[in-house]
């Protein structure tokens, strides 16, 4: 497992009642151009699971598109402050992005509301494969090597973080 397989940085909390998974990473860019990378549907294409379709502001549709484990689906925006703020239902999670300027660049605060408790660990690394892609598209470097989805399951298994569910293409096989 590489470095940042191993460097699982996602928690699992129970936030008003919901299971919820919270990555909070740092990133030496300024806060528009993390925004643009985590807000606007070309950018997100790039390290989102899906293809995503975007109509941005609070009450917008989102579609995402293309993921051979997923069927499409869509979603709403919840809510749209731009620069700074936006969240959005996937089925039945809502995922929460912000993004504010820290120290040299800027913070992103990645949250997860979670369609059920025993999904945690699936989607904590999920999101943790995604990130460090997205880290990719930050800072350019096309030499980044993906991260093997796998171990960064086994490794939030190993944290404690609830598992169970189905994951999709591996266990939903009939």
């Amino acid at each position: 497992m590489n470095s940042e397989a191993q460097n699982l940085d996602g928690t699992y909390e129970v936030i008003d009642d919901r299971p919820t998974i919270i990555f909070e990473r740092e990133y030496l860019v300024a806060p528009s151009q993390l925004w643009t990378t985590v807000a606007t549907a070309p950018a997100m294409s790039r390290w989102f699971p899906s293809r995503v379709q975007l109509n941005a502001h609070q009450g917008g549709g989102i579609v995402f598109t293309g993921d051979p484990h997923m069927e499409s689906s869509t979603g709403t925006v919840t809510n749209w402050e731009p620069e700074r703020h936006w969240s959005f239902t996937w089925g039945d999670s809502e995922i929460d992005i912000s993004v504010e300027p820290s120290g040299e660049g800027s913070k992103l605060t990645f949250i997860e509301f979670l369609e059920a408790e025993n999904t945690a660990a699936r989607n904590a690394a999920g999101w943790h494969v995604c990130l460090h892609a997205m880290q990719s598209v930050l800072t350019g470097d096309t030499m980044t090597t993906p991260l093997d989805w796998e171990p960064v399951y086994r490794g939030y298994a190993d944290k404690a973080l609830p598992t169970g569910a189905v994951v999709p293409g591996i266990n939903d096989r009939n």
